[in-house]
């Protein structure tokens, strides 16, 4: 069933994802599906990376989209940033060269916040990486692998509660508990075909 866009019930299930806030700041996320890479600014969340996501993505605050496909990444960042660049890099994807990449999006002193799993084929993550520009840029990295329920869950709720946090444009498919499995299937095997950005399981 899609997502009636009006639907007000509160989607708690989503406070996984949502809990993450930034400052204001440029914030740029590399993603994987599509190879889009978004950058965000004024203290917006980043949004997941798939070609018909991008019609959602100014819903949640995005102001520019760039394929890396069509364009060359770090001259459209250095321009749309008045050669500032990046305050904030969230790495998405896990990979070798998106992870090399990112120090040429960001600033001096800017952070890099890796989310990805790396090297997936490898149990020890392998990958080269070229620390020399991390550190001439005198970059921050933190690492990012899941929230803290009690303190990431409380504000999360308490934002999306009070309204302070609509996500609801992402709520595409909300589903009950008896069609799990064609949840999952939406989501990991038709997302492309049923044009899905979070299918939500009600119970």
């Amino acid at each position: 069933a899609q997502c009636d866009p009006h639907y007000n019930e509160k989607p708690v299930h989503l406070l996984r994802q949502r809990a993450r806030w930034c400052q204001p700041h440029r914030l740029i996320r590399l993603c994987d599906g599509g190879r889009e890479w978004r950058l965000w600014r004024d203290g917006q969340l980043p949004f997941y990376s798939v070609d018909f996501r991008r019609e959602v993505s100014p819903q949640m605050g995005a102001t520019h989209t760039l394929n890396p496909d069509n364009c060359d990444l770090v001259e459209e960042v250095t321009a749309l940033t008045d050669g500032n660049m990046a305050d904030i890099v969230i790495e998405a994807i896990g990979g070798e060269d998106t992870l090399n990449l990112s120090s040429h999006l960001l600033r001096r002193n800017g952070t890099l916040i890796y989310f990805g799993v790396p090297d997936k084929e490898h149990p020890e993550g392998l990958m080269q990486f070229k620390f020399m520009n991390f550190f001439r840029k005198e970059i921050r990295i933190v690492t990012s692998v899941g929230p803290q329920p009690l303190k990431d869950y409380t504000i999360a709720f308490d934002w999306i509660t009070q309204n302070r946090l609509d996500v609801s444009p992402i709520l595409t498919h909300v589903m009950p508990l008896e069609e799990i499995q064609r949840g999952f299937e939406i989501a990991f095997e038709q997302p492309g075909e049923e044009k899905a950005v979070k299918v939500l399981i009600k119970f």
